[in-house]
């Protein structure tokens, strides 16, 4: 029964357009990295991944952990945990979405502890 009503929900979820992918590319250090996370429209948990475009094979898990808005303008305080394919919790983005959904930008601390400026700006097509 359990297992019907999941189903149910997640086709639900997909016909009604429930979330919005946003698709990011910038640096991590001087690490060039692309970032896909998809925004869900209700009180969910955004996901995505992202990987460093020298290895577009290997991607990274993003699961948020906190949204919050920062000011009536709209500017969200994010905070997503990146997991490897494995599993394994290796770092964090802790950082501001600017309201127009165009720029994420902060800091990004590895599983070692080591700060990296992070900043990500909507892809174009």
């Amino acid at each position: 029964m359990k297992k019907t009503i999941f189903f149910i929900f997640i086709a639900l979820f997909l016909t009604v357009g429930a979330v919005k992918a946003q698709e990011f590319t910038g640096k991590i250090g001087e690490y060039e990295i692309t970032m896909k996370i998809y925004f869900a429209d209700f009180d969910g948990d955004s996901i995505g991944y992202y990987y460093y475009n020298s290895r577009p094979q290997t991607l990274f898990k993003l699961v948020q952990t906190k949204l919050e808005a920062i000011n009536l303008h709209g500017s969200m305080h994010v905070v997503l945990e990146e997991y490897t394919p494995k599993g394994n919790h290796t770092g964090t983005f802790d950082g501001q979405l600017e309201c127009r959904g165009d720029s994420f930008e902060g800091t990004f601390t590895n599983s070692k502890g080591k700060k990296f400026d992070f900043e990500l700006h909507e892809k174009l097509e």
